[in-house]
């Protein structure tokens, strides 16, 4: 239940000629190329993977940015640039993906932290108006361990095991590479930065575990299912229950404390209202008869009215309640 992937750079084409139809026809269903790195680099065969690529019919294609830390804004413009300019079909692609490129390189002072890998991600998602399963950090586990844990972003992991051709190399979905960190298991493992592709020896090569092109697509496209932590859980609880929601009856926006409240009371006064009705159907026989039991009848009404009075007292403001509300009991009654 695997899918394979190639991942390039300018390297790439500097050891061999690139051909990415054979690639594909070799099994290569995902394909990366780095575009850019920082505020100002820019891949200079980022061009002409872009021709290749378009016709490649790859079921997933993407681009890299190998991120800095600081000026976040400013490397999401650089990357986001460049990609529009030099493949401007990549709205149009079936599945395209955004990869983070989080390692730490020579003159760097210090590789990415959770932060801003998050913040770089969330500006993605806002400047290209993909989605945030599109969007995929190359973290690997050797550099990060667990300190990515809260990222929302998934993970691509690198942990190599030899060299060959890409498919006997691979060493199956059980392999290190799959091992979580971070609070996550990888969605794709890089196992290998030597590996044969068709004709074109010295690739990286990356497994996704999954059984088909088609699902590879909806992996991204359509996203999984991630559980929630128990502290998330807890601040989406704490978040309700304090700030709270719309309520759709009066339009006003009231934590979930008040609105249990406010149905507590109006379910007292509900129950209240109820017991009126009946008292007053009970009594109602005897009075038609007997003008001496009027004052015992109308005594028991204005009790049962005194508890529809304090249900509606304990109503809180904004919960459905009227305000104050005086019952009266008025009128006289003639005996048959």
């Amino acid at each position: 239940m695997t899918r394979y992937g190639w991942d390039l750079s300018h390297y790439d084409w500097d050891r061999h000629t690139v051909n990415l139809a054979d690639a594909r026809r070799a099994g290569i269903s995902l394909c990366t190329h780095k575009a850019t790195e920082g505020v100002t680099y820019l891949d200079p065969r980022l061009d002409d993977w872009a021709a290749q690529a378009m016709t490649a019919g790859f079921p997933a294609a993407g681009t890299y940015h190998v991120l800095w830390p600081n000026q976040i804004a400013e490397q999401v413009d650089h990357w986001v640039g460049a990609v529009n300019a030099a493949v401007p079909w990549w709205r149009t692609h079936p599945c395209w993906i955004w990869q983070i490129d989080c390692e730490i390189f020579q003159n760097m002072p210090r590789s990415p932290s959770r932060a801003e890998i998050q913040a770089f991600g969330d500006q993605i998602v806002a400047r290209t108006g993909c989605r945030p399963s599109q969007v995929v950090a190359y973290a690997p586990q050797w550099l990060y361990g667990d300190t990515l844990k809260g990222l929302s972003f998934r993970l691509w992991s690198s942990a190599y095991v030899g060299s060959g051709g890409y498919k006997n190399v691979y060493p199956g979905d059980d392999g290190k590479g799959w091992k979580p960190y971070s609070g996550q298991t990888p969605i794709i493992w890089q196992y290998s930065s030597t590996t044969t592709i068709g004709s074109q020896p010295t690739c990286d090569a990356n497994a996704v575990r999954v059984d088909s092109d088609a699902a590879l697509q909806a992996l991204f496209t359509e996203g999984e299912d991630v559980a929630l932590t128990t502290d998330e859980i807890n601040s989406i609880a704490e978040a309700v229950w304090t700030t709270g929601v719309k309520n759709p009856d009066s339009g006003l926006v009231q934590s979930a404390a008040v609105r249990l409240v406010g149905a507590q009371a109006q379910n007292d006064l509900d129950k209240a209202v109820a017991a009126v009705l009946a008292q007053a159907k009970a009594n109602g026989t005897g009075i038609s008869g007997l003008a001496t039991g009027l004052a015992g009848a109308v005594a028991d009404l204005q009790t049962a009215l005194a508890t529809v009075q304090a249900a509606i007292d304990a109503l809180q403001p904004g919960t459905g309640g009227g305000g104050p509300l005086t019952v009266q009991l008025t009128g006289t009654a003639t005996p048959s």
